[in-house]
């Protein structure tokens, strides 16, 4: 008796300032590594100008109509996401993995899922945000007119002005079940088998570079607080508590922000092994 054992497609979802072009090479790696899997590169938009100037949602929904449209993620798939990419991903899981194609595993290169924030005590990239981009954002970041048009705005965690992002509504507080526990978004982000974050300190685009890992800002831009140390953690509002108790949370060394898509080896040595499940 043979078995076929088949493998979950790999779904890529690219990063900030880039289209799915900037994830070929990525797609060839993981179809060097694993004979057999299926590689699906999505894209949000027109690539590189919609991920920023596209509203958040709009961005996750895109790459929810690229994952569903494919038959081939109907049983599931592995969900690879690249900086702000990784973020839609995490953003799919919670809000669409009990009605649409699951998601089995997610696995993130350098994705904010802390939140961003820059520009008082640390150094904006302006690779990330524009410049111009960045001044409007702190004094308006949770308008309605910023968060429809900028889509990083979405994730913007800032220290100084807490109480106003609570209140805001936006996705990251959503996703972190700040203001109410949405049991769907909880269980949604249980669902898959385990969650795989690469985060470095030599980052250089991330701030601060540990949201790649669940940390975020404290009092200010300065000093860090620790996933464990977060109160929405303590409290396990989404369920990170209760998936990192169980060994389902695995935060693993990285490298500089703009090595993931070009650093051949450390994708094959340590990123492959994650992307590879069998549809049992």
């Amino acid at each position: 008796l043979i078995l076929c054992e088949k493998l979950y497609p790999v779904v890529i979802m690219h990063g900030i300032n880039h289209g799915k072009d900037h994830t070929e090479k990525m797609k060839q790696w993981v179809l060097d590594s694993i004979p057999g899997v299926e590689v699906i590169n999505c894209e949000v938009g027109q690539g590189k100008i919609s991920t920023i100037f596209m509203n958040l949602m709009d961005q996750i929904d895109e790459l929810s109509a690229c994952i569903n449209n494919d038959k081939r993620t109907k049983n599931g798939f592995v969900g690879l996401g690249v900086s702000q990419g990784g973020f839609l991903m995490r953003a799919y899981l919670q809000y669409y993995n009990n009605q649409k194609n699951p998601m089995k595993r997610f696995v993130g290169l350098a994705p904010p899922v802390g939140g961003y924030y820059c520009g008082n005590l640390s150094i904006c990239n302006e690779f990330y945000l524009p410049e111009f981009i960045n001044e409007i954002v702190h004094e308006l970041v949770y308008s309605d007119f910023i968060q429809n048009l900028v889509g990083p705005a979405g994730y913007w965690r800032d220290p100084y002005q807490v109480e106003n992002y609570v209140n805001s509504k936006i996705i990251l507080t959503e996703l972190d079940n700040l203001n109410y526990i949405n049991m769907t978004l909880k269980d949604n982000f249980m669902s898959v088998d385990k969650i795989v974050l690469f985060g470095s300190e030599d980052d250089g685009l991330i701030s601060p570079w540990c949201s790649t890992q669940f940390c975020q800002w404290a009092g200010d831009d300065n000093t860090t607080v620790s996933m464990e140390n977060r109160p929405d953690y303590q409290e396990d509002r989404f369920g990170l508590k209760t998936m990192n108790t169980q060994g389902r949370i695995l935060r693993l060394k990285g490298i500089n922000h703009h090595q993931y898509n070009h650093d051949e080896t450390f994708f094959k040595k340590n990123v492959v092994q994650y992307l590879k499940i069998y549809d049992e």
